[in-house]
């Protein structure tokens, strides 16, 4: 058989792999895995809007490359998915760095120091385009090369002048979006921003570990040291923790349920909601590695439900399962096989209810710790609920007791149309999205003071002798005012507070 050379245009192929799907913060991220898996100690991201022509940096002190590895990180596909790696590899591809970079910027520069050798290189897609050549010639970066830049110039001096490391940098940021020049610069320092939560939210195993034997790595951007983010309130109710095991690997799975917006501040409430709130950020949290790699997904076995949006699953797995797990060139997606799925589907099911209970526990105390509440919850035809006034209420009896007769049955008919007409849907969707913030309708003290008096006075006539202050408070609303339910007996009682 003969064989012909079809080897792909490099500008061609470049260009088609920009458009891989990387986000500026995946694209980051990709590059500090190679940081970590470089056994670095210290990882700065530094970035300059520099008059227009915004650039990116990605530092670490790692152990830095030989020209050789050099050369195979430079290379596409340069390490195959099916070599060997060590357990705490975060790559995957071999395309990483190059995909990554490139899909944010123009022209990618990296320069590296092992055993006080200097190697450095360059892509550049517009020279790429320029050149007939099918060859893939790598612009090659000598100390001299690197001296005249003046950005890798600062950055060599400040970071790689007497250590080993890796320097990693962006220039020609393309894929800003279409915006006005001023407001291309507000938006670069935005997407920074951005970078920056990602980062800590992702490694925060990292920065923070929890492992025993993990290393930590501090992580900087332009010089400010980032603080963990773990997505796991420390005043979560940990659930008995599962293991699935495939073959001789672990997945390891520890379901949390995060703590109801009454138990913590709403400044720590807001945080733990995040941009997209809880409802969007439920679900399963994987780890490959100790890095997070997808937030917030039920993967289809669960939906997305008001009353399980404290729940969230923590899923620890190695990277020799990547392959089951169809774990994408940008680390940002996978997908668990059939296998695998149907145990969390187990693990979904012992869980569900307790993620659920944090509300239902609370919306049944509150009501059925009183004798006399103004609504009573009720059962009707086994399975259906429905909130009605209660009609035995002091309140509610005394002032039927004083309605004319004839105009008694338009009282209870406008009763009955206050409970049809509870606005059930949008405030179970108020309730459920954003707890801490519904309130309910405030009445003045004076008016709060009479009705009290006017119910008290009537409690007062019809009880027995067995009635006593700790009754009253058994009573909407003197549940809610103790004091001024105790101004009120006193007033009544003459100060004898325990019985008629």
């Amino acid at each position: 058989m003969e064989f012909k050379d079809l080897s792909p245009s490099p500008a061609a192929l470049m260009c088609a792999l920009r458009d891989v799907g990387y986000s500026l913060e995946s694209a980051v991220s990709d590059i500090i895995d190679n940081s970590i898996a470089a056994q670095s100690k210290n990882i700065h991201v530094r970035f300059s809007w520099n008059n227009g022509t915004p650039w990116i940096a990605i530092i670490d002190d790692g152990i830095g490359m030989s020209e050789y590895k050099f050369e195979e990180a430079m290379q596409l596909g340069g390490v195959s998915p099916w070599s060997i790696r060590s357990a705490t590899d975060l790559g995957r591809f071999g395309m990483g760095m190059k995909t990554s970079s490139l899909s944010q910027c123009n022209c990618l520069k990296v320069i590296t120091r092992a055993s006080n050798h200097l190697h450095g290189g360059e892509w550049n897609i517009e020279r790429l385009k320029d050149s007939h050549d099918k060859r893939w010639l790598m612009g090659v970066l000598d100390e001299p090369a690197i001296n005249v830049h003046p950005i890798l110039a600062e950055l060599k001096n400040a970071y790689l002048s007497n250590t080993s490391g890796t320097i990693v940098l962006w220039e020609n940021l393309d894929r800003l979006g279409d915006h006005e020049i001023n407001s291309k610069e507000n938006y670069f320092n935005s997407r920074m921003t951005d970078t920056r939560e990602h980062i800590s939210l992702h490694f925060h195993r990292f920065i923070s570990p929890t492992n025993a034997g993990q290393s930590k790595v501090n992580f900087f951007m332009n010089g400010l040291q980032l603080v963990a983010f773990n997505p796991f309130h420390p005043n979560s109710s940990e659930l008995p923790r599962e293991t699935i095991n495939i073959g001789k690997n672990s997945i390891i799975v520890q379901p949390y349920v995060l703590p109801h917006h009454s138990k913590i501040s709403k400044e720590e409430y807001d945080r733990y909601a995040g941009k997209e709130g809880y409802l969007h950020n439920q679900g399963f949290y994987i780890y490959r590695n100790c890095r997070l790699i997808i937030r917030g997904s039920w993967f289809r076995l669960l939906k997305k439900d008001e009353l399980n949006k404290l729940l969230r699953v923590r899923i620890d797995i190695p990277n020799s399962l990547d392959f089951l797990w169809k774990i994408d060139i940008k680390k940002s997606n996978a997908f668990p096989p059939e296998i695998i799925r149907e145990e969390l589907k187990k693990i979904i099911n012992k869980i569900e209810d307790r993620g659920q209970k944090v509300y239902r526990n609370r919306g049944h105390q509150s009501i059925s710790s009183l004798t006399d509440p103004f609504w009573k919850r009720r059962t009707i035809n086994s399975n259906q609920i429905i909130y009605e006034i209660n009609k035995t209420h002091p309140l509610v009896q005394q002032l039927r007791a004083e309605i004319p007769a004839k105009t008694l049955r338009n009282f209870d008919n406008l009763l009955r149309l206050f409970e049809s007409n509870f606005p059930r849907d949008p405030y179970y969707h108020d309730f459920a999205d954003n707890p801490e913030l519904m309130e309910t309708p405030k009445i003045e003290e004076d008016a709060l003071r009479e009705t009290m008096f006017e119910c008290l006075t009537f409690l007062l006539k019809r009880s027995n002798s067995n009635f006593s202050y700790k009754d009253i408070l058994l009573i909407e609303p003197f549940n809610k005012n103790p004091e001024i339910a105790q101004q009120l007996w006193d007033d009544m009682k003459g100060h004898k507070n325990n019985e008629l």
